[in-house]
Protein backbone atom coordinates (compact mmCIF):
# COMPACT_ATOMS: atom_id res chain seq x y z
CA UNK A 1 0.00 0.00 0.00
CA UNK A 2 1.41 2.97 -0.80
CA UNK A 3 0.13 6.62 0.95
CA UNK A 4 0.73 10.31 0.00
CA UNK A 5 1.02 13.58 2.10
CA UNK A 6 1.54 17.06 1.60
CA UNK A 7 3.99 19.07 3.23
CA UNK A 8 2.78 22.50 4.22
CA UNK A 9 5.59 25.28 4.44
CA UNK A 10 5.50 25.77 7.84
CA UNK A 11 6.96 21.88 8.39
CA UNK A 12 3.24 20.14 8.56
CA UNK A 13 1.61 17.70 7.11
CA UNK A 14 -1.93 18.37 5.35
CA UNK A 15 -2.80 14.78 5.82
CA UNK A 16 -3.05 11.26 4.49
CA UNK A 17 -3.99 10.01 1.53
CA UNK A 18 -4.61 6.01 0.34
CA UNK A 19 -3.93 5.24 -3.20
CA UNK A 20 -7.37 5.48 -4.96
CA UNK A 21 -8.84 1.91 -4.11
CA UNK A 22 -7.63 1.69 -0.38
CA UNK A 23 -8.79 3.25 2.14
CA UNK A 24 -7.59 5.80 4.18
CA UNK A 25 -5.16 5.62 7.16
CA UNK A 26 -6.66 8.47 9.11
CA UNK A 27 -10.04 6.87 9.20
CA UNK A 28 -11.06 4.05 12.11
CA UNK A 29 -14.22 3.31 12.06
CA UNK A 30 -13.44 0.00 13.82
CA UNK A 31 -11.80 1.23 16.87
CA UNK A 32 -14.59 3.62 18.09
CA UNK A 33 -17.26 1.06 17.71
CA UNK A 34 -15.23 -1.21 19.25
CA UNK A 35 -14.43 0.90 22.35
CA UNK A 36 -18.35 1.53 22.89
CA UNK A 37 -19.60 -1.59 23.64
CA UNK A 38 -16.66 -1.89 26.19
CA UNK A 39 -18.02 1.29 28.04
CA UNK A 40 -21.72 0.20 28.41
CA UNK A 41 -20.49 -3.22 29.65
CA UNK A 42 -18.38 -1.30 32.23
CA UNK A 43 -21.12 1.27 33.30
CA UNK A 44 -23.45 -2.09 33.43
CA UNK A 45 -21.03 -3.48 36.09
CA UNK A 46 -20.58 -0.56 38.07
CA UNK A 47 -24.59 -0.31 38.14
CA UNK A 48 -24.88 -3.86 39.27
CA UNK A 49 -22.37 -3.95 41.68
CA UNK A 50 -23.85 -0.32 43.05
CA UNK A 51 -27.33 -2.45 43.13
CA UNK A 52 -25.81 -5.58 45.04
CA UNK A 53 -24.82 -2.96 47.48
CA UNK A 54 -27.40 -1.25 47.80
CA UNK A 55 -29.73 -4.90 48.48
CA UNK A 56 -26.74 -5.43 50.95
CA UNK A 57 -27.07 -2.58 52.90
CA UNK A 58 -31.15 -2.87 53.13
CA UNK A 59 -29.95 -6.77 54.04
CA UNK A 60 -28.20 -5.79 56.69
CA UNK A 61 -30.65 -2.97 58.08
CA UNK A 62 -33.44 -5.42 57.98
CA UNK A 63 -31.14 -8.31 60.12
CA UNK A 64 -29.89 -5.19 62.80
CA UNK A 65 -33.52 -4.14 63.10
CA UNK A 66 -34.86 -7.54 63.91
CA UNK A 67 -32.24 -8.28 66.17
CA UNK A 68 -32.69 -5.10 67.75
CA UNK A 69 -36.46 -5.80 68.12
CA UNK A 70 -35.91 -9.30 69.49
CA UNK A 71 -33.25 -8.22 71.83
CA UNK A 72 -36.21 -5.56 72.90
CA UNK A 73 -38.98 -8.22 73.36
CA UNK A 74 -37.26 -10.76 75.00
CA UNK A 75 -35.66 -7.72 77.46
CA UNK A 76 -39.23 -6.81 77.82
CA UNK A 77 -40.68 -10.12 78.48
CA UNK A 78 -37.96 -11.05 80.79
CA UNK A 79 -38.81 -7.91 82.85
CA UNK A 80 -42.28 -8.87 83.18
CA UNK A 81 -41.52 -12.01 84.26
CA UNK A 82 -39.11 -11.09 86.93
CA UNK A 83 -41.96 -9.09 88.14
CA UNK A 84 -44.99 -11.64 88.19
CA UNK A 85 -42.19 -13.78 89.76
CA UNK A 86 -41.69 -11.14 93.09
CA UNK A 87 -45.27 -10.56 92.89
CA UNK A 88 -46.46 -14.10 93.18
CA UNK A 89 -43.86 -15.39 95.71
CA UNK A 90 -44.91 -11.78 98.36
CA UNK A 91 -48.65 -12.12 97.59
CA UNK A 92 -49.18 -16.23 96.19
CA UNK A 93 -48.40 -17.44 99.64
CA UNK A 94 -50.75 -19.62 102.18
CA UNK A 95 -51.37 -17.47 104.83
CA UNK A 96 -54.49 -19.27 105.66
CA UNK A 97 -56.01 -23.09 105.99
CA UNK A 98 -59.49 -23.95 106.13
CA UNK A 99 -60.52 -27.65 107.24
CA UNK A 100 -63.48 -29.19 105.87
CA UNK A 101 -64.87 -32.70 107.28
CA UNK A 102 -62.18 -33.21 109.95
CA UNK A 103 -63.32 -34.06 113.55
CA UNK A 104 -60.93 -37.17 114.86
CA UNK A 105 -58.13 -34.41 114.96
CA UNK A 106 -57.73 -30.39 115.91
CA UNK A 107 -56.57 -28.30 113.46
CA UNK A 108 -54.13 -27.05 115.50
CA UNK A 109 -52.42 -30.67 116.20
CA UNK A 110 -52.25 -30.76 111.89
CA UNK A 111 -50.53 -27.24 111.48
CA UNK A 112 -48.22 -27.94 114.29
CA UNK A 113 -46.76 -30.91 112.35
CA UNK A 114 -45.17 -29.27 109.66
CA UNK A 115 -46.95 -30.78 106.98
CA UNK A 116 -48.56 -27.85 105.61
CA UNK A 117 -46.50 -25.30 103.88
CA UNK A 118 -47.85 -22.35 106.00
CA UNK A 119 -46.05 -18.89 104.05
CA UNK A 120 -45.00 -21.59 101.17
CA UNK A 121 -45.69 -20.38 97.53
CA UNK A 122 -49.61 -21.31 96.91
CA UNK A 123 -48.68 -23.50 93.63
CA UNK A 124 -45.46 -25.06 94.89
CA UNK A 125 -46.94 -27.48 97.28
CA UNK A 126 -46.72 -31.18 95.81
CA UNK A 127 -50.16 -32.36 96.61
CA UNK A 128 -48.93 -36.16 96.40
CA UNK A 129 -46.42 -35.72 99.44
CA UNK A 130 -48.73 -34.25 101.98
CA UNK A 131 -51.65 -36.78 101.42
CA UNK A 132 -49.11 -39.07 101.83
CA UNK A 133 -48.23 -37.62 105.17
CA UNK A 134 -51.23 -36.68 106.45
CA UNK A 135 -52.79 -39.98 106.35
CA UNK A 136 -49.54 -41.50 107.97
CA UNK A 137 -49.43 -39.21 110.14
CA UNK A 138 -53.04 -38.91 110.97
CA UNK A 139 -54.40 -42.33 110.79
CA UNK A 140 -58.11 -41.35 110.97
CA UNK A 141 -57.67 -39.37 107.51
CA UNK A 142 -58.59 -41.30 104.50
CA UNK A 143 -58.95 -38.96 101.94
CA UNK A 144 -57.87 -35.48 101.31
CA UNK A 145 -58.84 -33.08 98.73
CA UNK A 146 -56.49 -30.01 99.05
CA UNK A 147 -57.94 -26.64 96.65
CA UNK A 148 -56.31 -23.57 96.10
CA UNK A 149 -58.13 -20.48 96.93
CA UNK A 150 -56.10 -17.28 95.70
CA UNK A 151 -54.37 -15.37 96.15
CA UNK A 152 -53.65 -16.85 100.05
CA UNK A 153 -55.75 -19.95 101.23
CA UNK A 154 -55.75 -23.49 101.35
CA UNK A 155 -58.83 -25.69 101.49
CA UNK A 156 -58.52 -29.09 103.02
CA UNK A 157 -61.55 -31.53 102.08
CA UNK A 158 -60.79 -34.48 104.45
CA UNK A 159 -62.55 -38.03 104.57
CA UNK A 160 -62.18 -39.95 107.82
CA UNK A 161 -62.08 -43.50 108.79
CA UNK A 162 -64.50 -45.15 110.63
CA UNK A 163 -63.09 -48.38 111.55
CA UNK A 164 -65.15 -51.17 113.02
CA UNK A 165 -62.29 -53.77 113.62
CA UNK A 166 -59.69 -54.74 114.99
CA UNK A 167 -57.13 -57.31 114.71
CA UNK A 168 -54.04 -59.30 117.11
CA UNK A 169 -50.82 -58.80 115.70
CA UNK A 170 -47.34 -59.20 116.95
CA UNK A 171 -48.88 -59.42 120.74
CA UNK A 172 -51.15 -56.37 119.80
CA UNK A 173 -54.52 -54.98 119.22
CA UNK A 174 -54.93 -52.76 116.00
CA UNK A 175 -57.82 -51.14 114.76
CA UNK A 176 -58.40 -51.55 111.28
CA UNK A 177 -60.52 -50.57 108.10
CA UNK A 178 -62.62 -52.94 106.08
CA UNK A 179 -59.72 -52.65 103.04
CA UNK A 180 -57.06 -53.67 105.90
CA UNK A 181 -56.12 -50.41 106.54
CA UNK A 182 -54.37 -49.54 110.14
CA UNK A 183 -55.70 -46.89 112.06
CA UNK A 184 -54.75 -47.32 115.87
CA UNK A 185 -53.13 -49.16 118.10
CA UNK A 186 -55.06 -50.25 121.17
CA UNK A 187 -53.59 -52.39 123.88
CA UNK A 188 -56.54 -53.25 126.20
CA UNK A 189 -59.01 -55.29 124.39
CA UNK A 190 -61.91 -55.23 126.57
CA UNK A 191 -62.29 -51.68 126.10
CA UNK A 192 -62.32 -52.85 122.08
CA UNK A 193 -64.93 -55.16 122.80
CA UNK A 194 -66.94 -52.67 124.94
CA UNK A 195 -66.89 -50.39 122.65
CA UNK A 196 -68.58 -52.61 120.12
CA UNK A 197 -65.60 -52.88 117.61
CA UNK A 198 -65.49 -56.69 115.78
CA UNK A 199 -62.74 -59.05 115.50
CA UNK A 200 -60.94 -59.99 112.41
CA UNK A 201 -58.99 -63.24 112.51
CA UNK A 202 -56.69 -62.92 109.25
CA UNK A 203 -53.52 -64.86 108.10
CA UNK A 204 -50.16 -64.05 110.14
CA UNK A 205 -49.41 -60.45 109.68
CA UNK A 206 -45.96 -59.72 109.45
CA UNK A 207 -46.00 -55.52 109.71
CA UNK A 208 -49.15 -53.32 111.00
CA UNK A 209 -47.93 -49.35 110.68
CA UNK A 210 -50.45 -46.73 111.62
CA UNK A 211 -51.99 -45.08 108.48
CA UNK A 212 -50.96 -48.00 105.84
CA UNK A 213 -51.98 -51.74 105.08
CA UNK A 214 -51.53 -54.26 106.93
CA UNK A 215 -48.63 -56.59 105.41
CA UNK A 216 -49.36 -60.46 105.54
CA UNK A 217 -46.33 -63.38 105.48
CA UNK A 218 -45.74 -64.73 102.13
CA UNK A 219 -47.92 -63.95 99.16
CA UNK A 220 -51.17 -63.80 100.07
CA UNK A 221 -53.90 -62.59 98.08
CA UNK A 222 -56.27 -60.68 100.42
CA UNK A 223 -58.78 -60.15 97.92
CA UNK A 224 -61.33 -62.68 99.45
CA UNK A 225 -60.77 -61.12 102.82
CA UNK A 226 -62.19 -57.44 101.51
CA UNK A 227 -64.65 -59.41 99.24
CA UNK A 228 -66.23 -61.24 102.55
CA UNK A 229 -66.05 -57.91 104.93
CA UNK A 230 -67.78 -56.40 102.55
CA UNK A 231 -70.87 -58.85 101.96
CA UNK A 232 -70.71 -59.22 105.48
CA UNK A 233 -71.54 -55.15 105.86
CA UNK A 234 -74.21 -55.85 103.43
CA UNK A 235 -76.24 -59.13 104.94
CA UNK A 236 -78.73 -59.06 107.78
CA UNK A 237 -77.26 -60.30 110.68
CA UNK A 238 -74.10 -57.46 110.50
CA UNK A 239 -75.02 -56.13 113.47
CA UNK A 240 -74.79 -59.33 115.19
CA UNK A 241 -71.44 -60.42 114.09
CA UNK A 242 -68.46 -59.94 116.29
CA UNK A 243 -65.86 -62.01 115.33
CA UNK A 244 -65.03 -62.75 111.64
CA UNK A 245 -62.52 -65.85 111.52
CA UNK A 246 -61.01 -65.39 107.52
CA UNK A 247 -57.79 -66.91 108.16
CA UNK A 248 -58.50 -69.31 105.90
CA UNK A 249 -60.18 -68.49 102.31
CA UNK A 250 -62.23 -71.86 102.08
CA UNK A 251 -63.26 -72.35 105.90
CA UNK A 252 -64.64 -68.68 106.45
CA UNK A 253 -66.76 -68.27 109.76
CA UNK A 254 -68.85 -65.95 111.80
CA UNK A 255 -69.39 -65.62 115.53
CA UNK A 256 -72.77 -64.08 116.11
CA UNK A 257 -73.20 -62.91 119.72
CA UNK A 258 -70.42 -64.91 120.89
CA UNK A 259 -72.18 -67.98 120.61
CA UNK A 260 -73.07 -68.68 117.28
CA UNK A 261 -70.65 -69.90 115.03
CA UNK A 262 -71.47 -69.77 111.29
CA UNK A 263 -69.73 -71.71 108.67
CA UNK A 264 -69.63 -69.91 105.59
CA UNK A 265 -67.30 -72.40 104.27
CA UNK A 266 -65.83 -69.81 100.94
CA UNK A 267 -67.14 -66.68 99.24
CA UNK A 268 -68.91 -68.73 97.08
CA UNK A 269 -72.68 -67.68 97.56
CA UNK A 270 -71.85 -66.03 100.63
CA UNK A 271 -74.91 -63.11 100.32
CA UNK A 272 -77.37 -66.15 99.86
CA UNK A 273 -75.07 -68.06 103.08
CA UNK A 274 -75.72 -65.37 105.41
CA UNK A 275 -79.47 -65.02 104.13
CA UNK A 276 -80.09 -68.77 105.09
CA UNK A 277 -77.84 -68.21 108.19
CA UNK A 278 -80.32 -65.25 109.42
CA UNK A 279 -83.81 -66.75 108.97
CA UNK A 280 -82.40 -70.00 111.19
CA UNK A 281 -81.11 -67.44 113.82
CA UNK A 282 -85.04 -66.18 113.58
CA UNK A 283 -86.22 -69.43 114.71
CA UNK A 284 -87.42 -69.15 118.74
CA UNK A 285 -85.39 -72.02 119.56
CA UNK A 286 -82.22 -70.11 119.79
CA UNK A 287 -82.00 -68.68 123.49
CA UNK A 288 -79.29 -66.49 124.34
CA UNK A 289 -77.81 -68.89 126.89
CA UNK A 290 -77.44 -71.92 124.56
CA UNK A 291 -74.52 -71.65 121.63
CA UNK A 292 -74.90 -73.25 117.95
CA UNK A 293 -73.19 -74.44 114.81
CA UNK A 294 -75.00 -73.65 111.87
CA UNK A 295 -73.41 -74.71 108.92
CA UNK A 296 -74.54 -72.96 105.52
CA UNK A 297 -71.76 -74.27 103.54
CA UNK A 298 -74.50 -75.82 101.28
CA UNK A 299 -77.25 -73.38 101.65
CA UNK A 300 -79.81 -76.12 100.38
CA UNK A 301 -78.78 -78.32 103.15
CA UNK A 302 -78.24 -76.23 106.04
CA UNK A 303 -77.37 -77.69 109.36
CA UNK A 304 -77.87 -76.55 112.92
CA UNK A 305 -75.98 -78.25 116.24
CA UNK A 306 -77.14 -76.80 119.46
CA UNK A 307 -75.14 -76.64 121.93
CA UNK A 308 -71.46 -74.29 123.08
CA UNK A 309 -68.88 -74.94 120.42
Amino acid sequence: MIISRSYRGDGSFTGYNDIPGDRRVGQSYGRRGKREPLRGSRILDAQMKRDARIQRTARSKTVKRAVRTTFVMLFCFLIIALLLFFFAKVVLVVREVNFVGLSAYEETEILESGILPVRGFVYGIDKARIKSALTLHFPYIKLVYINRKLPSILELSVEEESPVYYIRACGEYFLVTNDLRVVDCVPDKAALDESGYREIRLPAVTRAISGRPLAFEGEIATGYIKNIIQLVEQSPIFDRVTTLVADDKFDIVLICDDIYRICLGDTSEAAVKMMVAAKILEDELFTPDVGAMIDVRNPKQARVIMGNH
